[in-house]
């Protein structure tokens, strides 16, 4: 049986995030709405494990929208918080700020040299290439990695350990079994 969009989750968004890139209104897909659950339901058992939650997705489901889902309802009761989006490359990195725009989310995107990213904006996308400019930077809230299997271990090491976030999720198309 094919499952219904969940309304009430709709309901939950911001006007903004509703209506989503194009204006018309957007009703979560059924995937996005169990993600977003997911995580915040993993959330807190996961951090007190130090381990992140996991979110396998396939491409084109909707990734950058479950990010938005899961700031925003964050940013509902944590105002004050900050949050990081780490990803593959530069222009990936503009196209989630962009997104996160288009939703009402202010973010800034990680430079070289840490450039920049007003300490004004509750969202931080950065490049993995430049994880090590975040690295004085305050603890964050919620730090996701956007296609954590492609990390280096270089990298690896300086997303987990060198920027420090109170939860963390990997989404990815794949997951090695180890």
């Amino acid at each position: 049986a094919r499952r219904r969009p969940c309304n009430d989750m709709a309901m939950a968004l911001p006007g903004n995030l509703r209506r989503g890139y194009s204006g018309r209104r957007v009703v979560p897909r059924p995937h996005q709405v169990d993600a977003v659950n997911c995580f915040f339901r993993q959330a807190s058992a996961a951090a007190e494990e130090g381990r992140p939650v996991r979110l396998q997705l396939a491409s084109g489901t909707g990734k950058t929208y479950i990010f938005a889902m899961i700031i925003h309802m964050d940013l509902q009761k944590n105002p004050y918080s900050r949050y990081v989006v780490f990803v593959p490359t530069v222009t990936r990195a503009q196209a989630v700020a962009d997104a996160l725009a288009a939703f009402g989310i202010r973010s800034g995107v990680a430079r070289a040299g840490g450039r920049g990213v007003s300490a004004s904006v509750p969202v931080v996308v950065c490049p993995y290439k430049y994880a090590a400019s975040l690295r004085s930077s305050k603890r964050f809230r919620i730090k996701i990695c956007d296609e954590a299997r492609l990390l280096s271990r270089k990298s690896l090491a300086m997303v987990h350990h060198g920027v420090t976030a109170q939860r963390v999720v990997h989404v990815s198309t794949e997951f090695s079994p180890h």
